[in-house]
C-alpha cells in the first residue's frame, strides 16, 4: 500500500513491479512537478509545513467526544426501562421525567447506540426511545450499588430486597419521582435489579462450569500419564 501510495520505492526482491509513472519515489529526493515549472525543496518544504499544521488544525476542531460504551449502554438500558414502565402503566409524569420527548433536537454523545440502532420510525412501537439525563443518571448509579453489593456479599439471603432499598434511599435525590408514581418506580427498580442481577450470575455460573471443566481435563490428563 505505501508502494502504490508512493511513500516508498518496491524492494528488488518483492513481488511489486516498479511502473513507468513518473511520480513513482524512484530517489530520496522527490522533485514536485507542475507543468513545465519545478518546484524548489524550499517551497515544498513550505507546503509540507502548511500541510501539516492545517491537518492538524483539523484533527484538533474533530476530536472524537469523550463517551465510553458503557456510557453508551448505561443510556441504552435507560431508554428501555423508560419505556417499559411508560408502556405498562401509561404514565405522562413518569414519561416527562424518563424520557426525552420526540421533537427534543438535543442529541447526547451517549445516545450514539441508540442512534445506531434505531432502523424504524418515530411512531413505530419498535422506535428506541432516548432517557432524560437524570434518568440516566439514576439507572447508572443503581447499577453501581447492583454491582458493589454483588461483589461484597454474593451469598446475602434476600440479595434483592436489599439492594431494592439501597437504591430507593441512596437515589431519591438524584430524580424527583412524583409521591403517585411511587408504585411505578418500585416496578421500574424490580425490574432493573431482576435484570442486572440475572446477567451478573449468568455471567458467573458460566464461569464457574468453565473452570470445574478445566479441573476435570486437568485430572483426566494426570490419569492417563499415571
Amino acid at each position: 500500500m505505501n508502494t502504490k501510495m508512493n511513500l516508498m520505492k518496491p524492494p528488488d526482491q518483492s513481488n511489486c513491479e516498479p511502473d513507468g509513472d513518473l511520480n513513482l519515489m524512484c530517489k530520496k529526493n522527490i522533485n514536485l512537478e507542475d507543468g513545465n515549472d519545478s518546484c524548489s525543496s524550499s517551497s515544498s518544504s513550505n507546503l509540507s509545513l502548511s500541510s501539516l499544521s492545517s491537518i492538524e488544525v483539523f484533527s484538533e476542531e474533530n476530536d472524537p467526544p469523550n463517551v465510553t460504551l458503557e456510557d453508551c449502554s448505561n443510556a441504552y438500558f435507560a431508554g428501555y426501562l423508560g419505556k417499559k414502565c411508560v408502556d405498562k402503566f401509561k404514565c405522562s409524569i413518569c414519561e416527562g421525567n424518563m424520557l426525552k420527548d420526540i421533537e427534543d433536537a438535543t442529541f447526547n454523545n451517549q445516545e450514539f447506540l441508540i442512534f445506531c440502532k434505531n432502523y424504524s420510525s418515530e411512531n413505530s412501537l419498535l422506535h428506541l426511545k432516548r432517557p432524560t439525563v437524570d434518568f440516566t443518571e439514576f439507572v447508572s448509579l443503581a447499577q453501581k450499588i447492583i454491582k458493589k453489593t454483588v461483589e461484597k456479599m454474593p451469598h446475602k439471603k434476600n440479595i434483592s430486597k436489599f439492594i431494592f432499598s439501597k437504591i430507593k434511599n441512596d437515589l431519591s435525590s438524584v430524580i424527583h419521582f412524583n409521591s403517585s408514581c411511587e408504585p411505578h418506580i418500585d416496578f421500574l427498580i424490580t425490574h432493573l435489579i431482576n435484570c442486572k442481577l440475572l446477567r451478573d450470575f449468568n455471567w458467573k455460573s458460566k464461569n464457574i462450569k468453565s473452570n470445574a471443566k478445566d479441573k476435570n481435563k486437568n485430572k483426566l490428563s494426570i490419569l492417563k500419564n499415571n
